[in-house]
């Protein structure tokens, strides 16, 4: 399953119209480690993001498939509202960029690629 950007957890939180506190009581963990998560802090784990498609009423038997395809808008990915001015979409896209730059240690050649595209799109608009 490939690894999904903290700002698609938050869009999987809120299309399964769940909050942070209603997500760390279903899991278990607390609501510090899920604020932690939906920040890009540390990574949830990956059945975590699984039970967020599952409650979006997939099938058990798709959950992994549906995983790698789930398709976010740019605005999901960059974690900005879908109006967001110029200025507000290019601070996104440099805070991820300085986060998941494959040049760095831990960087995500794949999220940048996503980061990227989104970013492209988000152009293209204006």
């Amino acid at each position: 399953m490939r690894r999904f950007l903290h700002t698609e957890l938050v869009a999987l939180l809120e299309r399964a119209e769940l909050n942070q506190a209603a997500l760390a009581e279903l899991t278990g963990y607390t609501v510090q480690q899920v604020n932690n998560w939906c920040r890009g802090r540390s990574r949830p784990p990956a059945w975590v993001i699984l039970l967020l498609l599952a409650a979006r009423r997939v099938s058990l038997f798709a959950l992994t498939s549906e995983a790698d395809r789930e398709p976010f808008a740019w605005y999901e990915v960059l974690g900005v509202p879908a109006d967001a001015d110029r200025g507000t979409i290019r601070k996104a896209m440099a805070q991820l960029g300085h986060l998941h730059h494959p040049d760095k240690d831990g960087g995500d050649t794949t999220a940048m690629q996503r980061i990227t595209a989104a970013y492209a799109a988000a152009s293209a608009r204006s």
